[in-house]
């Protein structure tokens, strides 16, 4: 049975099918067996932090099926550095608007891990990219995406970040 996901996506057809899943609930974000293959794997690992669970699961779905890649979804900026700790990965992408440790704590926290200066870092959020740029310029953050978002799109922007940081570390 196809689960039927509709409107979540900007610019999508009506009706997006899934196939292999009946509802949302069957989607593992992160089993105990891919937490091990994280570790061995070629392909780059994204972690999404997002407080909207549905959010957390398009992400995981657009990546994961459309780019290959591993994804960890956490829906805290607690959780997202609980994480971080335990191991490295090829980019973040962080919700800005989260109830206790919003996007802004987040970041400043992320920072403060060692090697995190190097991964880079999107914003996934429904405000104005113009309004947040300005405050965020400082932290190094040059990739804003908005909700909602054109799957293919993002998973296109994704990839060019990662291939942009691939480039600008061979540079070095």
């Amino acid at each position: 049975m196809a689960y039927v996901l509709k409107s979540l996506f900007k610019n999508a057809p009506k009706e997006v099918f899934v196939p292999t899943m009946n509802t949302f609930e069957d989607i593992t974000l992160c089993s105990e067996e891919e937490e091990n293959v994280l570790s061995e794997s070629a392909a780059p690992c994204v972690l999404v932090v997002d407080d909207d669970k549905d959010i957390r699961k398009i992400v995981n779905l657009t990546l994961k099926h459309l780019g290959g890649f591993h994804v960890v979804a956490v829906g805290s900026g607690e959780e997202a550095l609980a994480w971080l700790q335990k191991r490295r990965f090829d980019l973040v992408i962080l919700d800005m608007c989260m109830p206790d440790m919003d996007g802004e704590m987040t970041l400043r926290a992320l920072h403060q891990l060692p090697n995190m200066y190097k991964v880079p870092v999107v914003l996934l959020t429904a405000h104005a990219p113009s309004r947040l740029s300005k405050d965020l310029e400082q932290w190094g953050i040059q990739h804003i995406l908005e909700k909602p978002f054109d799957p293919i799109e993002f998973n296109r922007h994704i990839k060019e970040i990662l291939s942009d940081g691939a480039n600008n570390q061979a540079s070095k």
